[in-house]
């Protein structure tokens, strides 16, 4: 396996262990959490039939890789952004939306071919914003056509694959300006595209930058400072996105709470795009050499634990591959062979 495949598979595959594992105590009580589950929290999958079930967040992660990859093969690049999201990204996500709500889907000659996966299929939970959106049928951009004021996590779950698309001709800032438009196309307030276009522009120089990162935490200050010159004048509401970051990394590198809940309390429940990025930064730079410790502090708390967990994931995934994620949970996630797959066409996209 290439370098590139490992970092590529590591972020997909660390996001479908994190979604898998806090789906099913996605806001559960915290204290509830530890009756169920014991002093620890959830710490090894809850099995479905053998497998990990993947809730909404890796299913529309799936369907942005497809209409990034569909929009590819029809000659539309990460160059051209608004005609790949809304002409591409969007009929990928219309036709999940369409499975969703479909009691017996018919797909004759489907969009994407992962819709045929009865893991695609299956009701998960999804995102009620995004549903709405979805519903509607008229996309959200970034020049004007805001389709409501949500910041929710729905955002910043789904990008990932963005900055994994190996596509040399495009910097970390055209892929951050990307996520901010894909976002949009379900979620209008700044809030919620602003962390997606900095989560994307962290996991493509973790991904594909030259530099020499020392950890973690170096990527993470990098990228907020890029993203903070191309955005910071444009979007008034960037000023609020350091405060999360800044605070995420400073509860991580000077372990300031006796737990891992206390410091994910301090951040948030991750229902909103800036406070899931943020408990997200604090798991993955804490633990950036032990993806297991990560991703079990990542969803053991009462909030948006699928979404806080997939984030984390992405994040730490790639930053230590594929090869080194647990076995006890890599080959137990939902559709791991499907996640392989389209992370091999992401690869190979050009």
């Amino acid at each position: 396996m290439s370098i590139l495949l490992d970092k590529i598979n590591g972020s997909l595959i660390g996001g479908a262990i994190g979604d898998a594992l806090g789906y099913p105590i996605e806001f559960m009580d915290y204290d509830r959490i530890l009756s169920e589950y014991r002093e620890n929290g959830i710490t090894s999958f809850k099995l479905v039939n053998g497998k990990a079930e993947i809730s909404d967040d890796t299913q529309m992660t799936l369907y942005t890789a497809c209409g990034l990859l569909k929009g590819y093969a029809g000659g539309v690049t990460m160059k051209s952004p608004l005609e790949l999201s809304q002409n591409y990204v969007w009929k990928a996500y219309q036709e999940w939306h369409s499975i969703q709500v479909a009691t017996n889907p018919v797909l004759n000659a489907p969009f994407c071919d992962i819709s045929r996966l009865k893991a695609m299929q299956a009701w998960r939970a999804p995102g009620m914003t995004c549903m709405y959106a979805l519903r509607d049928g008229k996309p959200g951009s970034l020049q004007g056509g805001k389709v409501n004021d949500s910041k929710g996590c729905g955002t910043i779950m789904r990008v990932a694959p963005i900055a994994l698309l190996n596509d040399p001709a495009c910097s970390s800032a055209d892929k951050a300006y990307m996520a901010m438009e894909v976002s949009a196309l379900t979620h209008g307030h700044s809030l919620g595209f602003l962390p997606s276009a900095l989560m994307v522009y962290m996991l493509n120089e973790i991904v594909y930058s030259q530099k020499e990162w020392n950890n973690l935490a170096e990527v993470v200050r990098y990228s907020l400072e890029q993203t903070k010159k191309l955005y910071g004048k444009k979007y008034a509401n960037f000023k609020y996105l350091p405060l999360y970051i800044d605070r995420a990394l400073e509860l991580a590198e000077k372990n300031l709470c006796a737990t891992d809940e206390e410091a994910i309390r301090m951040l948030g429940e991750g229902k909103v795009a800036e406070e899931a990025l943020a408990i997200a930064v604090y798991c993955s730079v804490k633990y950036q050499n032990d993806f297991e410790k990560a991703i079990i502090a990542s969803v053991n708390h009462g909030g948006d634990s699928d979404s806080t967990g997939a984030v984390t994931g992405n994040i730490l995934g790639a930053w230590v591959g594929n090869a080194a994620l647990p076995k006890r949970f890599s080959y137990n996630v939902e559709e791991v062979d499907t996640i392989e797959d389209i992370g091999e066409r992401l690869l190979n996209v050009l």
